[in-house]
């Protein structure tokens, strides 16, 4: 028998900004890379949700350490900041999107990467706000 398989859901990894309505919902970045961090170290390993069906419906074994990680909402923050620690990791996730909240005149809007890259000054992003459609493609 196989190993149960953990499930880590998040909504919001943001700092904390009082004027942010959502902000009580948000985890620091940096404790979110830490966790994935240890996550990682520990050998756990990312699968999605497709994979985690197909292991119920019997279709497919998952690796040990299998944990599945979520976010609800959609918010830009996802982008912001947990999708570039999630790509550098090399792990999966999955953005429960609620479809009345998406930005449909957002483009894609600058990241942690672009800080790193030197695009942008880390104190230019704003993660407020929710997904757009163009950052939900870049994130598949």
């Amino acid at each position: 028998m196989q190993e149960p398989v953990a499930v880590l859901m998040y909504h919001s990894v943001a700092p904390k900004l009082d004027t942010w309505q959502f902000s009580h919902l948000s985890l620091p970045p940096e404790v979110f890379r830490d966790q994935m961090e240890r996550l990682e170290r520990s050998g756990h390993v990312t699968v999605t949700l497709s994979e985690l069906y197909d292991y119920v419906a019997g279709r497919k074994r998952l690796p040990p350490r299998a944990v599945v990680i979520t976010f609800d909402d959609g918010y830009l923050d996802n982008w912001v900041f947990a999708f570039p620690i999630l790509k550098k990791l090399g792990m999966k996730s999955t953005v429960f999107v609620s479809t009345d909240f998406i930005d449909r005149g957002g483009g894609v809007r600058p990241s942690t990467d672009d800080v790193g890259d030197g695009r942008v000054e880390a104190g230019d992003l704003d993660w407020r706000g929710f997904l757009s459609p163009a950052e939900m493609e870049r994130m598949i």
